[in-house]
């Protein structure tokens, strides 16, 4: 597999509309911090400033935060290959509740979501625009990442030597990937128990999806040689943008393995209609003796609602082993 190293123009338009829009958007957010400075009377915010309602109504009075967001939006359409690439942070103003992340509540709030050298910025160059989209795109408190799910690789290990005796080439789709490590790591599992898999990994944001191809984390150099380092031991993986609700995929009865980490039960897929739809597409997709495998890191807080999906997916006619942090579905 041939990884691309990560270059400021690997994302395109670095052109001189894109200057022109980026310099527009540093004046007037370098004129509103010039006020907030001189008469808001609140201090910068650093990691670990406690953001009272108080602290959060004098950023909002000069440096509004859903302001903010609309110019990054309007920033990133003309940077970014296409206006679905925007961060989804960026738009979130358009997601219904429960079904996506939060509008932040005042930059500070934003901040607290954002590497260090991204946050406490209102104005950046253009150098920096691949590093700030895509953290926006894969913040740190969701970044994904590898050796997360032992037991998990070990029953994808297990399935797919059981499998391997048909004949066939398995297919394994990995329902938000982000930005792929976990998608590689497991893609490693599936090849050393077989035939190398056929493998596609799938994460709503475009963005993500195009760092995991090209093992490419402006934002995280840190997490990128562990990306590339999966992805050299791997079989080769695909990646795609799509809804794991209405999933675009010509695929019906042949996929033998899903897998489902990080995502039922948490910020971005709570609601039990939601949890239904992904039945339905696993269902659709799985080959008769499929399997979706369902992982978490989840705290407490969230154990109910995983717990419903369980229970929703016994109604629905799943045979569901496991506990909450680890499930087993099979149809």
């Amino acid at each position: 597999m041939q990884l691309c190293q990560c270059e400021p123009t690997d994302l395109p338009n670095r052109d001189a509309a894109v200057a022109a829009i980026l310099a527009g958007h540093n004046r007037r957010w370098g004129a509103r911090l010039d006020g907030f400075r001189a008469y808001a009377g609140a201090p910068w915010w650093s990691p670990g400033l406690i953001i009272t309602p108080e602290l959060r109504g004098r950023y909002e009075g000069w440096l509004p935060v859903a302001e903010f967001c609309a110019d990054l939006a309007c920033l990133g359409r003309a940077f970014l290959p296409a206006p679905s690439w925007v961060p989804r942070r960026l738009r979130s103003g358009g997601i219904e509740p429960g079904r996506g992340p939060e509008a932040p509540l005042s930059l500070p709030d934003l901040w607290a979501r954002l590497p260090p050298r991204i946050a406490a910025r209102v104005a950046f160059d253009d150098a920096e625009l691949p590093a700030l989209f895509a953290a926006l795109a894969d913040p740190p408190r969701f970044g994904t990442d590898s050796a997360r799910y032992e037991a998990q690789r070990a029953a994808l290990g297990a399935y797919c030597r059981g499998a391997a005796g048909d004949g066939r080439r398995l297919t394994v789709v990995d329902l938000a990937c982000g930005v792929g490590l976990g998608t590689y790591e497991a893609a490693a599992a599936a090849a050393a128990s077989g035939a190398p898999p056929r493998v596609l990994g799938l994460t709503l944001e475009p963005l993500e999806a195009w760092m995991a191809s090209r093992c490419c984390l402006p934002h995280d150099p840190d997490r990128e040689p562990r990306l590339r380092r999966l992805a050299a031991q791997a079989p080769p993986v695909a990646f795609l943008a799509a809804d794991v609700r209405r999933l675009p995929l010509g695929l019906g009865n042949a996929v033998d393995v899903i897998l489902c980490n990080g995502l039922i039960g948490g910020e971005h897929l709570q609601r039990l209609d939601d949890m239904a739809a992904v039945l339905r597409e696993a269902r659709r997709l799985l080959v008769a003796a499929g399997v979706l495998l369902v992982a978490n890191r989840f705290h407490d807080g969230c154990r109910a609602a995983v717990e419903r999906f369980a229970a929703l997916a016994r109604t629905a006619g799943w045979h569901v082993d496991g506990t909450w942090h680890d499930l087993r579905l099979t149809p």
